[in-house]
Protein backbone atom coordinates (compact mmCIF):
# COMPACT_ATOMS: atom_id res chain seq x y z
CA UNK A 1 0.00 0.00 0.00
CA UNK A 2 1.19 3.34 -0.85
CA UNK A 3 -0.08 6.44 0.99
CA UNK A 4 -0.51 10.01 -0.43
CA UNK A 5 -0.98 13.21 -0.06
CA UNK A 6 -1.82 16.25 -1.93
CA UNK A 7 1.03 18.24 0.27
CA UNK A 8 3.67 15.58 -0.06
CA UNK A 9 4.28 14.54 3.42
CA UNK A 10 3.00 11.29 3.14
CA UNK A 11 4.96 10.58 -0.06
CA UNK A 12 8.05 11.20 2.16
CA UNK A 13 7.29 9.10 5.04
CA UNK A 14 5.05 7.10 3.88
CA UNK A 15 7.31 3.91 3.23
CA UNK A 16 8.88 3.92 6.78
CA UNK A 17 5.41 4.20 8.47
CA UNK A 18 4.61 1.38 7.06
CA UNK A 19 7.88 -0.59 7.02
CA UNK A 20 8.18 0.37 10.50
CA UNK A 21 4.48 -0.09 11.85
CA UNK A 22 4.64 3.73 13.03
CA UNK A 23 1.70 5.42 14.55
CA UNK A 24 1.58 9.04 14.04
CA UNK A 25 -1.33 10.83 15.66
CA UNK A 26 -0.95 14.11 13.49
CA UNK A 27 -1.52 17.92 15.17
CA UNK A 28 -2.66 20.23 12.25
CA UNK A 29 -1.63 23.99 12.66
CA UNK A 30 -0.55 27.02 10.43
CA UNK A 31 3.28 26.57 9.56
CA UNK A 32 3.33 30.02 11.27
CA UNK A 33 2.06 28.33 14.28
CA UNK A 34 2.90 24.88 14.78
CA UNK A 35 6.40 25.79 16.87
CA UNK A 36 4.94 26.37 19.42
CA UNK A 37 3.35 22.95 19.65
CA UNK A 38 6.49 21.54 19.91
CA UNK A 39 7.85 24.38 22.29
CA UNK A 40 4.78 23.37 24.78
CA UNK A 41 6.06 19.70 24.20
CA UNK A 42 2.67 18.80 22.88
CA UNK A 43 4.68 17.38 19.53
CA UNK A 44 8.04 15.39 19.17
CA UNK A 45 8.44 17.20 15.66
CA UNK A 46 6.98 19.91 13.54
CA UNK A 47 6.87 21.49 10.21
CA UNK A 48 7.23 25.17 10.48
CA UNK A 49 8.04 28.48 8.97
CA UNK A 50 10.56 29.34 12.07
CA UNK A 51 14.18 28.87 10.72
CA UNK A 52 16.15 28.45 14.57
CA UNK A 53 15.84 25.71 16.38
CA UNK A 54 14.92 25.61 19.81
CA UNK A 55 16.89 24.35 22.33
CA UNK A 56 17.75 20.50 22.26
CA UNK A 57 15.97 20.37 18.73
CA UNK A 58 17.60 20.57 15.21
CA UNK A 59 16.04 22.33 12.12
CA UNK A 60 16.34 21.03 8.49
CA UNK A 61 15.50 23.21 6.00
CA UNK A 62 12.82 21.35 3.55
CA UNK A 63 12.25 23.69 0.86
CA UNK A 64 10.15 26.08 -0.56
CA UNK A 65 6.42 25.60 -1.38
CA UNK A 66 4.75 27.44 -4.18
CA UNK A 67 1.45 28.71 -2.70
CA UNK A 68 -1.52 28.56 -5.03
CA UNK A 69 -5.60 28.82 -4.76
CA UNK A 70 -7.32 26.49 -7.24
CA UNK A 71 -11.05 26.17 -8.11
CA UNK A 72 -12.93 24.75 -11.17
CA UNK A 73 -13.05 25.94 -14.39
CA UNK A 74 -16.71 26.34 -14.09
CA UNK A 75 -16.19 28.45 -11.15
CA UNK A 76 -13.71 30.73 -12.42
CA UNK A 77 -16.02 31.83 -15.23
CA UNK A 78 -18.87 32.23 -13.06
CA UNK A 79 -17.18 34.44 -10.58
CA UNK A 80 -13.86 35.75 -11.89
CA UNK A 81 -15.04 36.29 -15.64
CA UNK A 82 -12.54 39.40 -15.55
CA UNK A 83 -9.69 37.97 -13.49
CA UNK A 84 -9.02 37.98 -9.86
CA UNK A 85 -9.84 41.20 -8.63
CA UNK A 86 -11.25 42.99 -5.84
CA UNK A 87 -15.17 43.32 -7.49
CA UNK A 88 -14.93 39.68 -8.37
CA UNK A 89 -14.02 39.27 -4.47
CA UNK A 90 -17.06 40.39 -3.26
CA UNK A 91 -18.91 38.23 -5.01
CA UNK A 92 -17.23 35.06 -4.25
CA UNK A 93 -19.12 32.49 -2.09
CA UNK A 94 -18.13 30.85 0.94
CA UNK A 95 -14.55 28.97 0.36
CA UNK A 96 -12.74 26.32 2.63
CA UNK A 97 -10.06 27.94 5.52
CA UNK A 98 -8.68 25.27 6.92
CA UNK A 99 -7.65 27.23 9.73
CA UNK A 100 -8.71 30.44 11.12
CA UNK A 101 -5.05 31.20 11.65
CA UNK A 102 -4.09 30.74 8.12
CA UNK A 103 -3.62 34.13 6.38
CA UNK A 104 -1.69 32.92 3.77
CA UNK A 105 -4.71 32.96 1.12
CA UNK A 106 -5.66 37.12 2.46
CA UNK A 107 -1.77 37.83 1.91
CA UNK A 108 -1.46 36.14 -1.95
CA UNK A 109 -4.87 38.04 -3.05
CA UNK A 110 -3.87 41.56 -1.38
CA UNK A 111 -0.55 40.88 -3.60
CA UNK A 112 -2.74 39.96 -6.63
CA UNK A 113 -4.96 43.16 -6.50
CA UNK A 114 -2.65 45.20 -5.03
CA UNK A 115 -5.21 46.70 -2.40
CA UNK A 116 -6.10 45.84 0.82
CA UNK A 117 -9.07 43.80 1.49
CA UNK A 118 -11.58 43.45 4.07
CA UNK A 119 -14.59 41.39 4.82
CA UNK A 120 -13.53 38.45 3.20
CA UNK A 121 -12.49 35.23 5.58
Amino acid sequence: MRIHSPHGFFDAVGDTILKHKILLDLHIDDQDETHRMLKDGDVAGCITTRDKAFQSCTCTYLGTMTYRMYCSAEHYKTFFPNGVNIEALKNVPPVIIYNEKDLLHLKVLKKSVRTHISGLP
